[in-house]
């Protein structure tokens, strides 16, 4: 997710091998949050990789902060906070940051489980609409139909076993 750049850069982005887990975003879940002041200098930011760097410099930014979204021990993912200029970033910088990513991390968390819920919901939904029917064949293609729209996938297969 992306705002405040170009769709389309940050869709070429998305696309790039290596671009989901780069050694940037490695950097920040190992230390929890860390400034850069000028992406182009790989000379004290050796993480800001390739695939990072090149993407920075299409979308102009200069800076950033970078700090990992976490809720205890789990890793949730990484936010950015980008500039367009290169800047040095202060102690009140860097706790409003940190400050903002731990509820956005908790509110991530939040989404997620109601997520896990809601499917756990709608596959429990589908085993009751199932039992409900008692014939064999439309029992089958109910648990196909069901699969298909709890998953969201194209196609199921269903192997029924004869005793």
């Amino acid at each position: 997710m992306a705002d405040g750049i170009p769709a389309g850069a940050w869709g070429k982005f998305c696309d790039t091998e290596g671009a989901w887990f780069t050694e940037t975003d490695r950097e920040v879940m190992t230390r929890g949050w860390l400034d850069v002041e000028d992406v182009m200098d790989t000379r004290v930011y050796p993480f800001v990789d390739g695939v990072s760097q090149r993407f920075l410099q299409q979308v102009k930014i200069r800076s950033f902060q970078g700090i990992a979204l976490t809720v205890e021990d789990e890793m949730l993912g990484v936010l950015y906070v980008n500039y367009h200029r290169p800047r040095s970033f202060s102690l009140e910088q860097q706790n409003i940051a940190k400050t903002f990513a731990s509820h956005a991390a908790s509110a991530l968390k939040k989404a997620k489980l109601l997520n896990q819920v809601k499917t756990a919901w709608d596959r429990a939904r589908v085993v009751a609409e199932v039992t409900s029917l008692g014939n064999l064949e439309d029992t089958l293609h109910s648990i196909a139909e069901g699969t298909m729209e709890v998953v969201n996938c194209d196609a199921v297969t269903l192997h029924n076993y004869d005793q």
